[in-house]
């Protein structure tokens, strides 16, 4: 005997095409039916009879399909959404016709699912649950290390330091125990050797000596040679100073010189003037009636004075 169809609110199965979920009428208030049929136990069980617990036998006797995920079960649902308005396409009622069978579909599948042994309406969304029991999680981790670390801390310097201080009083240990495998022998030189060794020594110093005296004048040398460019450089600026100065000079003369010339041009220029001046007096004493003429009077310098005033 074959187990009875899944039921919706319609009481109508919804196994199969024709039933509720792709119903095209609108139904959007289904009658709430009696319970479904219980699903009959296999045939191996009711044989055997063995007893169950009261949760395991109404988890056996619901007929609903059990998932572990509503945010699974809603994207498979969104799967399944476009084959149900295809469905849907060409039916009377048009773009409402396929809403209210997408609304059957799913209110169909929500009423004959259980998430965790729950029904569809009395479970939330287990992302939220998820990320929640995941933060608590990490929360406690994160704590545990922070003890831990701490412990660590106080503890491992102190055991630290005691393991350094054995393994440096087994190495000293170590050490006095160690003992060469050859006795050495004191080196002797021989009486025909002696001589030679202070001629040697002899030449060594003679040539230190020298090398001394060869590094000494080698520095004197450069001490000459800094003081000769000092010199040179000193007397390069000191030439250099005095063509400043000379060029300075020069160009006061040439300047004292065009003031000069300047000014003879106009003592010339006066002098001419004062010649005219004079002419015309000479002119004006001749013709004016008056003989208290205060033009008459009138003194001009001559020429030869003014100039003996200005400089050379």
């Amino acid at each position: 005997m074959a187990p009875p169809g899944l039921r919706g609110r319609g009481r109508e199965a919804v196994g199969s095409a024709s039933g509720p979920a792709f119903s095209l009428r609108p139904r959007r208030e289904m009658a709430a039916g009696p319970a479904p049929p219980l699903l009959p136990p296999p045939p191996g069980e009711a044989a055997a009879g063995s007893p169950l617990s009261p949760t395991a036998a109404a988890a056996r006797q619901d007929p609903r399909v059990r998932c572990g995920s509503r945010r699974g079960l809603g994207e498979v649902m969104a799967l399944c959404a476009p084959f149900v308005r295809a469905l849907a396409q060409g039916q009377p009622g048009g773009p409402a016709a396929a809403g209210d069978a997408l609304w059957n579909f799913e209110t169909a599948v929500q009423e004959n699912v259980t998430v965790n042994g729950q029904p569809w309406e009395e479970t939330s969304d287990d992302s939220e649950l998820q990320s929640g029991s995941s933060i608590k999680i990490l929360e406690d981790q994160f704590d545990e290390l922070i003890v831990e670390t701490t412990k660590k801390r106080k503890q491992w310097p102190k055991k630290i330091l005691m393991h350094a201080i054995q393994t440096m009083k087994a190495e000293q240990e170590l050490l006095k125990l160690y003992q060469p495998f050859v006795t050495p022998e004191e080196i002797r030189s021989q009486p025909s050797q002696d001589a030679y060794i202070a001629d040697l020594k002899q030449v060594t110093e003679m040539a230190s000596k020298q090398i001394g005296g060869a590094m000494k004048s080698h520095e004197e040398d450069d001490r000459k040679v800094r003081r000769r460019e000092k010199n040179r450089v000193a007397a390069q600026r000191s030439r250099k100073k005095q063509t400043q100065k000379a060029d300075k000079l020069h160009e006061e003369y040439e300047s004292l010189e065009q003031e000069n010339t300047s000014l003879k041009r106009e003592i010339g220029k006066l002098t001419d003037e004062m010649k005219h001046l004079s002419e015309v007096l000479k002119d004006h004493e001749k013709i004016c009636p008056l003989l208290h003429c205060t033009m008459n009077f009138v003194t001009i310098p001559r020429p030869d004075a003014l100039t003996s005033c200005l400089p050379r």
